[in-house]
């Protein structure tokens, strides 16, 4: 919860607002130093040298997308010929997992989430080589459970180990599904509202009260949910957060608690207001 918590009260309000009436070029890094707030404890930090900022143990970002459906990069200046002539141009970390698995037999008792622990991502060959050294964590991208077949084939990865191409993805028990969807059923991860909760129990961590309450009403519009009561009892709990301050603020009420029954009913009058938005008609 550390990061949530964090990202969740920094970002809440400015510390510090300036406005200034001129005709020159705007500096935007002067006007990030003038209105930059130093709090004691970082400004300690900063008379010591201490370093700002770092990043320890490594983490690889893996790609996941359908079929064809990945992205290409290249510059203004080049020819669509000339883009689609590039060797690598159908290479990606999830194809090349793929690949690793048909000509490496060691390659196939890893989840593609578990290989960056045993192989790097050589971005300029494109292609999975074996680590020699130091150690790495990795997270597949999230998906938004309304993406649908991608959704599913990022669960699938999460279940599956050393699949050699999509439809070795989707075979299971050796019938090839036509969709990812149905090789999620038959893998029985699609029970009860299962890949739902999975779903909210992934974004719970890093995600604020009313990103939750927007993605309570995305599934409920978009997927098909068993039980959207059921599924509202289990997380209501987490939509919350912001309920209260917000009407401590607005009531000037410092001191205002909230039962658990009158932060339901909120919760439930800001999902109403979300699912009366034009979009969702």
């Amino acid at each position: 919860m550390l990061i949530k918590y964090l990202f969740k009260y920094v970002s809440k309000e400015a510390d510090r607002c300036r406005m200034v009436m001129k005709k020159e070029t705007n500096d935007e890094i002067q006007a990030y130093l003038n209105c930059r707030f130093i709090c004691p404890y970082e400004a300690v930090w900063r008379l010591f040298q201490f370093p700002i900022h770092s990043r320890s143990p490594a983490i690889e970002r893996l790609q996941v997308h359908l079929p064809l459906q990945h992205h290409v990069f290249f510059s203004g200046n080049e020819s669509l010929p000339s883009v689609l002539r590039k060797p690598e141009i159908n290479k990606t970390m999830l194809t090349e997992w793929f690949e690793r698995n048909r000509v490496d037999v060691d390659a196939r008792d890893l989840y593609y989430s578990q290989f960056p622990s045993k192989y790097v991502w050589d971005a300029r060959q494109k292609e999975w080589i074996i680590r020699s050294r130091g150690f790495c964590f990795s997270r597949i991208v999230y998906v938004h459970p309304a993406a649908r077949e991608l959704y599913f084939l990022r669960m699938l990865l999460n279940h599956v180990k050393g699949a050699k191409s999509f439809e070795d993805l989707r075979q299971i028990s050796g019938i090839v599904f036509a969709t990812f969807q149905l090789a999620c059923k038959a893998l029985g991860l699609l029970g009860d509202d299962k890949e739902w909760s999975d779903a909210f129990g992934e974004a719970i961590p890093t995600t604020s009260s009313p990103q939750l309450r927007q993605l309570f009403v995305n599934i409920i519009m978009f997927c098909e949910v068993a039980d959207t009561n059921s599924l509202f009892d289990q997380f209501w709990h987490f939509m919350h957060d912001d309920i209260e301050y917000r009407l401590r603020s607005s009531f000037s009420m410092l001191n205002l608690r909230l039962s658990n029954d009158e932060l339901r009913n909120y919760v439930l009058y800001e999902l109403e207001q979300l699912l009366m938005l034009p979009q969702h008609h």
